[in-house]
């Protein structure tokens, strides 16, 4: 890989982080704007309503960017959920593999249960 492409790589991720570091400015000065001049808290399930609702104070349309935006968020999550129990559960049979581990201890952690 030539120097001038990877130049052009770490560009753009710059790029886009700053970019989602800017929305993130952005999006927590609304709140605190709109949400605070209001008295709004969100409580309890009503706080991507109360997001919603000031986003939609700037231009009706977003709140349909709004709804990706957690939409995607959510898929994210469980995506890398996924991932995250797929090597801890192939690390857990790893460390259950293990001769050197005495069996006492492996039931202290709970661990041999999961295979047996």
């Amino acid at each position: 890989m030539a120097l001038g492409s990877t130049y052009k790589i770490v560009e753009r991720v710059s790029i886009v982080v700053l970019g989602g570091i800017v929305v993130t400015l952005l999006f927590a000065i609304l709140g605190k704007l709109v949400l605070n001049r209001e008295m709004v808290v969100p409580a309890n399930n009503d706080l991507l309503h109360e997001q919603e609702t000031f986003l939609s104070a700037v231009h009706p349309e977003l709140r349909w960017v709004y709804r990706l935006g957690v939409f995607l968020a959510f898929i994210g999550t469980l995506d890398g959920a996924f991932e995250v129990y797929r090597h801890t559960f192939v690390e857990i049979a790893l460390v259950t593999q293990r001769s050197d581990l005495p069996q006492s201890h492996l039931q202290q952690l709970g661990l041999r249960r999961l295979l047996d």
